[in-house]
């Protein structure tokens, strides 16, 4: 069976995407629906010396706008990075710096926030890209924007796997609900195409500042665990 996972290109991705990424032979960015702002499209957790912050990314955007054409709010301030740009790197900096395997990712990391990004979805989709490397991921990535593809929901869902030929989809459980209230299962059942839902029972890895706080940014777990966190996010006890 060919395996897709069809899921948004979201900043800094927590450990469950990869999760799924993992099951996957072809892994499609859905990049032509809707932009929501303050979501996981633009913005995600680390921890700080007292809880969590968010780091987000100032964007440009319309009601109606779809991922692939969402730009970031830049200033073009002479050739330095953008002011968000040196926020996250600071951030990051601050309360990882002394992490186990900071100094093994922070060149890229560095690299990105210094680099001029216009396209949201270029930006997270390099990132993701990255992490994947570090986990031993490798799918073919494809964006559904680039597949000429079209539909709502559901139905965009069922025709992008049909155009790659996928015979089967996998998901997250915290789909399953709009799922259900399309008729995902009839619906996908009459394509011969397998629908699964995952659960992803969330690990405990060493981490700084006390207590343990979970659905992070997966970079909290590589500055962390850095070699050991595929181990982590694919083969450790969940949280009890």
């Amino acid at each position: 069976m060919r395996t897709v996972s069809i899921n948004q290109p979201t900043y800094l991705p927590w450990l469950g995407y990869f999760h799924l990424m993992k099951k996957a032979d072809a892994y499609v960015f859905l990049d032509n629906v809707q932009f929501e702002k303050s979501s996981w499209q633009c913005r995600n957790r680390i921890k700080s010396m007292n809880n969590w912050i968010w780091l987000t990314i100032p964007t440009h955007s319309n009601l109606d706008s779809l991922i692939k054409d969402v730009k970031i709010a830049n200033i073009f301030e002479n050739d330095r990075p953008e002011p968000w740009q040196r926020k996250h790197w600071k951030t990051l900096k601050t309360f990882y710096a002394k992490a186990p395997y900071f100094d093994d990712y922070s060149q890229f990391f560095k690299s990105i926030y210094k680099k001029r990004w216009t396209s949201l979805a270029d930006f997270n989709i390099h990132i993701i890209e990255y992490l994947a490397t570090q986990l031993g991921l490798s799918p073919v990535f494809l964006r559904s924007s680039e597949l000429g593809v079209d539909g709502k929901r559901t139905n965009l869902l069922i025709n992008i796997c049909k155009k790659i030929n996928a015979d089967r989809y996998i998901s997250s459980t915290g789909a399953g609900e709009y799922l259900k209230i399309d008729g995902g299962e009839e619906l996908f059942k009459a394509e011969n195409i397998a629908l699964e839902l995952l659960e992803y029972n969330h690990p405990i890895y060493p981490q700084l500042f006390g207590e343990f706080i979970s659905n992070l940014s997966f970079v909290d777990c590589l500055f962390n665990c850095g070699p050991e966190s595929s181990k982590y996010v694919f083969d450790k006890k969940p949280v009890e």
